[in-house]
């Protein structure tokens, strides 16, 4: 039997991962895989957020059949990640070297075979590197426990630049990562692949992956082959937990009434000598409701707190009046945020404490006649089946150890991060 070609190899390997890594071998299945030409500027594969992947040919020559089916599953994973969409406005060199980092760490664990000089961690799952402000030796610790984004805010926050070679001459030897991202919609030679641009296509695709990454876990779990690794991670990426601050941000941002007046210009075209009417933004109140029936941890208490006097001091617009309650509420547990109250809020202790009953809120709240366009609530999610809420946008935050099967059929749900 002859030798096989670089193009049957990576044949080959998907229907051997097929059988052993059926993860990998779904999404490998559903991209488009072509062959780089020897001109294009792509030394080794390169992937794109379309799940377009090109390969050079002088790469895959040098590489074992284990190492290839590496550097297949790490493109796989670029792509089931969703890497590319997430990358925003961050640095684009060293987001790929945090998703390189955080990919190739779970590869490790799963026991694949890396070709040499990858951006790998050690085998301790660490990652060092010098800090490019203070000089100083810097440790990446627990890689596969840490999200791409986290990561990157360890790298960013400690160097003022980082280059990674890649380089590949004509026997195909090369230094560095073993990838080149794409941006965006480009194919190897940097031209754009005829793909929509607009937000509506790339959302689709985006959703697309989402699938196909979920349809790849529940195959491979069928099977038995999802490591708790992989699964954390896509759970993450698919029913992603939004940072309850955000969220709250853009009910602001939506709910903040707004007027325009004459009386005081704007001054932002006085030079053109038309005069435009300045905003007005009017007064908003949030009221928080925060569950201390003993079931949120201390740390993740003063968090909360300390997240919640912020926002009301950075919208001035905002008055934030913060109420305790259990199975009951203590009067002198309902307290308005002001410049004189905030500094005392981080070591309040409230009066309150008992069972858990939502209702409590809601009826202190009718009686007091308070109203709001958003209730923030701060809590385990332990409560009874129909509370009684409030009219308005309702944001529950969930403590670490917190069940949301009823809280989420009456608004929003986030988790609080530690």
């Amino acid at each position: 039997m002859g030798q096989l070609s670089e193009r049957d190899r990576i044949l080959k390997a998907k229907i051997d991962l097929s059988q052993q890594r059926p993860f990998f071998a779904y999404i490998l299945m559903n991209m488009g895989i072509e062959q780089s030409d020897p001109k294009d500027d792509l030394p080794t594969m390169g992937v794109n957020q379309y799940g377009d992947l090109f390969w050079n040919e002088s790469f895959v020559k040098i590489l074992s059949d284990d190492e290839l089916k590496t550097v297949l599953c790490h493109e796989a994973m670029h792509v089931a990640t969703l890497t590319f969409q997430r990358e925003g406005t961050r640095d684009h060199g060293l987001w790929n070297i945090s998703t390189d980092l955080v990919i190739n760490s779970i590869l490790i664990k799963e026991s694949f075979k890396f070709p040499a000089n990858c951006v790998v961690p050690d085998r301790g799952d660490d990652f060092t590197f010098k800090s490019g402000t203070s000089g100083k030796n810097i440790v990446i610790k627990d890689v596969c426990h840490k999200t791409a984004e986290e990561v990157y805010d360890i790298i960013s926050n400690n160097a003022k630049q980082i280059k990674i070679a890649m380089q590949c001459d004509g026997d195909g030897n090369y230094k560095g990562s073993i990838d080149k991202h794409l941006p965006s919609d480009k194919n190897s030679k940097g031209e754009s692949t005829g793909k929509e641009k607009h937000e509506a296509d790339v959302k689709a695709n985006e959703e697309k992956w989402k699938a196909k990454a979920t349809e790849a876990a529940t195959a491979a779990k069928m099977r038995g082959s999802l490591s708790a690794d992989i699964e954390r991670l896509l759970g993450d990426l698919i029913n992603p937990q939004i940072d309850w601050r955000t969220k709250l941000c853009q009910f602001l941002t939506k709910d903040i009434p707004v007027d325009f007046t004459m009386k005081l210009p704007g001054r932002r075209f006085y030079s053109t000598g038309v005069y435009y009417p300045s905003v007005i933004r009017e007064r908003l109140e949030i009221v928080v409701g925060i569950d201390i029936s003993g079931s949120i941890g201390g740390e993740e208490y003063n968090k909360f707190i300390s997240e919640a006097v912020g926002i009301a001091s950075s919208f001035p617009q905002i008055d934030m009046r913060m109420i305790w309650w259990s199975d009951h509420v203590n009067p002198k547990d309902d307290i308005q945020v002001t410049a004189q109250t905030k500094d005392m809020l981080a070591t309040y202790k409230p009066h309150g404490g008992g069972g858990t009953t939502m209702s409590c809120f809601g009826d202190y709240l009718k009686k007091k006649g308070y109203t709001s366009r958003i209730f923030v609530i701060l809590t385990d999610g332990y409560i009874e089946d129909k509370p009684k809420l409030p009219d308005g946008n309702v944001l529950f935050v969930l403590s670490k150890q917190s069940q949301d099967d009823i809280v989420k059929k009456y608004g929003e749900v986030c988790k609080l991060r530690i």
